[in-house]
């Protein structure tokens, strides 16, 4: 699904990656996973049973929201992605996400609904490798913590291996 809603700016890596400068991340035999490029991400809450929210995000988005669990639309220039009853996720090309936070929340006026950028929380991973769709494995990924202090320099991970 990535390559899907990823648009030639997005695979250029035109944003900063958190994992940058460690190419490939990580090799094991034929398979590589590699950090993709980030795009814009942005977290919008609000009520679906509210046609003037519907229709504000419309009028920016040029789509109107998923509203059944595990869908998505696609804009002119976005995917949307749904969260939650109240929650979706917003997918644009770099650099776009702070345009459409400021059209949004002008377009929310005195709304009650929220609208953050979190293009820096997330990042993708691609998994590559000679025959890796036919293969039956399973992969696990461990999540870890890494601490940084103020000159960016890493430290021990303060949660050691359970």
């Amino acid at each position: 699904m990535a390559d899907a809603i990823m648009t030639s700016d997005m695979r250029a890596g035109a944003l900063t990656r958190p994992f940058a400068g460690l190419e490939p991340f990580v090799e094991a035999g034929p398979l590589t996973l590699r950090e993709m490029p980030l795009g814009g991400q942005i977290d919008l809450r609000g009520d679906p049973k509210n046609a003037g929210f519907l229709e504000a995000v419309a009028s920016v988005l040029s789509c109107a929201l998923p509203l059944a669990p595990n869908t998505a639309a696609q804009g002119r220039d976005v995917l949307v992605l749904w969260l939650g009853p109240d929650e979706w996720l917003v997918l644009s090309a770099p650099g776009m996400e702070t345009g459409l936070v400021g059209c949004l929340r002008e377009a929310f006026g005195d709304r009650h609904c929220a609208v953050v950028d979190v293009t820096g929380n997330r990042t993708i991973f691609r998994l590559l490798g000679a025959g890796l769709q036919s293969r039956s494995a399973s992969l696990v990924i461990r999540v870890r913590s890494v601490r940084a202090d103020a000159s960016g320099a890493f430290g021990r991970d303060p949660c050691p291996d359970r």
